[in-house]
C-alpha cells in the first residue's frame, strides 16, 4: 500500500497549497478533489479487499 500512501499525500499536499490559495476556488476544483479523493479511496478498498480474498482462498486451501 506504498503507492496509495504516496498519492495520498500528495493528494494532500495539494488540496494544503489549494486552501492557501483562496482566489482560485471554485465548485469545480473542489468537484476534482473530491473525484479524486474517491478514487483513492477505491482503490484502497479494492486493493485491501483482493489481499483478504487471497487470505481466505489460502485458509480454505489449508482446510
Amino acid at each position: 500500500m506504498g503507492k496509495v500512501q504516496r498519492i495520498l499525500g500528495r493528494l494532500c499536499g495539494f488540496v494544503k497549497r489549494f486552501k492557501l490559495n483562496q482566489s482560485a476556488v471554485s465548485a469545480i476544483e473542489f468537484s476534482l478533489i473530491a473525484a479524486a479523493i474517491a478514487v483513492v479511496i477505491i482503490l484502497g478498498v479494492r486493493n485491501i479487499g483482493t489481499n483478504t480474498g487471497k487470505i481466505f482462498s489460502t485458509i480454505n486451501t489449508a482446510i
